[in-house]
């Protein structure tokens, strides 16, 4: 009932400017058959390094199939990404973009929503996915880890940054089984 009210709500609104052409798209919309992007979060411990890049990067390599984000299990609320993780990522030809603009990227703590709205929940280490596990067994299902232990590089030199980007790139491309070229 709620549906078909709302579609015509749609319809009345719409109908001046083709209201019949609308229609298929709006049932596949009501009905949940419109193909949306797989959520991603990545999830390290502070939530500004690793996590941050691999999502960056899954957002410039796949950002029409995947939707990334990226959170912490012991985040400092608020603090910014590392200085040398966008360094390490400009370098790369990753470039923040309006839609995902890491430079203005703020940690956070991976919460119970995040977990709920996330697909797939992407973590750096074996203690991470542990870490996630405890705090939200509910999501058991979502969590995987990176084929290989990304190290933390944070305080590291930028070309520690830049090893682990590439680390996270591997890692990010066997995972989602990407074959090296932009499949944006």
């Amino acid at each position: 009932m709620i549906k078909q009210q709302t579609k015509e709500k749609v319809l009345n609104v719409a109908e001046p400017v083709g209201g019949d052409e609308i229609s298929p798209l709006l049932d596949a919309v009501l009905d949940g058959r419109v193909n949306k992007k797989t959520t991603v979060f990545f999830v390290c411990t502070g939530n500004t390094c690793r996590s941050p890049m691999a999502a960056a990067y899954l957002n410039h390599c796949c950002g029409d199939k995947y939707s990334a984000e990226s959170a912490g299990i012991a985040a400092h609320e608020g603090d910014p990404i590392s200085e040398n993780a966008v360094i390490a990522l400009k370098e790369a030809g990753i470039m923040p973009t309006p839609e995902h603009d890491y430079t203005r990227h703020r940690a956070h703590t991976l919460t119970d929503n995040d977990a709920a709205r996330a697909d797939i929940i992407v973590t750096m280490t074996e203690q991470h996915a542990t870490a996630v596990l405890y705090a939200f067994p509910q999501f058991a299902g979502k969590i995987k880890v990176m084929p290989r232990p990304i190290s933390d590089p944070f305080g590291g030199s930028v070309d520690r940054y830049k090893k682990c980007l590439s680390e996270v790139i591997s890692c990010v491309d066997e995972l989602f089984h990407i074959d090296g070229q932009n499949n944006k």
